[in-house]
């Protein structure tokens, strides 16, 4: 059964990846067929792609209830995602105010793509399944050492 708290987290994951959808084909007709220089379509329509994954997975989370597989996985992709969107809005930002991307922004690129990998790989130093013995209606999630470091830096 699905929780009414994540209907609004659904309903917005839905809108945007219709939004995405939307700033992709117009970016390709823009780019096909009228030849207009298009700069900001494609990094936004990205970002609204992380994002309705972002709702989504968390939507998911919010009813994976005792499921310890749907917990894992959709708490990974929240956490991926979550990463992500952060970067890439900011992308959005500075090339929307036709700043330079710094540096430092290449270097969150990189971050991200470094936890996103030790996220996705299933092992006890970032997240690992477990269930408590202690009581049989709690489930969860054991946090390994680079979860704390990412909880701590964001």
């Amino acid at each position: 059964m699905i929780h009414a708290l994540s209907l609004p987290l659904f309903i917005t994951s839905a809108v945007c990846l219709l939004l995405s959808l939307f700033f992709i084909l117009l970016y390709y007709r823009l780019t096909s067929r009228h030849e207009e220089s298009v700069k900001y379509y494609l990094i936004f329509s990205i970002g609204a792609l992380v994002s309705s994954i972002f709702f989504g997975a968390f939507a998911v989370l919010l009813n994976s209830s005792d499921n310890l597989i749907y917990l894992s996985v959709s708490n990974r992709i929240t956490v991926i995602a979550a990463m992500f969107t952060t970067v890439i809005s900011l992308h959005f930002y500075l090339s929307f105010f036709e700043y330079e991307a710094p540096t430092s922004l290449k270097w969150c690129y990189g971050v991200c793509a470094a936890f996103s990998i030790a996220t996705a790989i299933p092992s006890s130093l970032f997240l690992a399944n477990a269930f408590y013995a202690t009581s049989s209606y709690y489930t969860g999630l054991v946090y390994g050492p680079l979860f704390q470091v990412w909880g701590h830096g964001f």
